[in-house]
């Protein structure tokens, strides 16, 4: 059985919103643009959901890792946990950077947005 994220079981119980369609060829053709780049972002928060469900695990895991180091003996296990400890640091830090990245620009995508609404009103 494959446990889904609470947030993906949420929006799968969800119904979709009804979206008109424009109906001249210009609006047509940046609607679908647009809702293509829409859904691209759709799948990327799915797949952010399932990480994060993923990531969840890593404070109980990092206490029970505190837990066993004192019970360590030898300095070879402490240089495989210290290498997989600093890869995973890293990734993190990739991560987090990846994520204010795009958190910017989805809150300038949000501000030309509203921008855009003021013009067309």
């Amino acid at each position: 059985m494959i446990a889904y994220p609470k947030a993906f079981k949420k929006t799968a119980r969800e119904k979709p919103q009804e979206v008109q369609k424009p109906r001249d060829i210009e609006g047509v053709q940046v609607w679908l643009k647009l809702t293509s780049e829409v859904w691209d972002l759709s799948l990327s928060n799915y797949y952010f959901d399932t990480w994060m469900w993923q990531f969840k695990k890593m404070p109980g895991a990092l206490t029970r890792i505190t837990q066993l180091i004192e019970q360590m003996q030898a300095n070879k296990t402490a240089d495989v946990v210290e290498n997989e400890l600093r890869k995973n640091l890293d990734y993190l830090k990739n991560a987090n950077e990846m994520i204010e990245y795009a958190q910017e620009k989805v809150e300038n995508a949000l501000r030309l947005i509203w921008a855009r609404r003021k013009e067309l009103k």
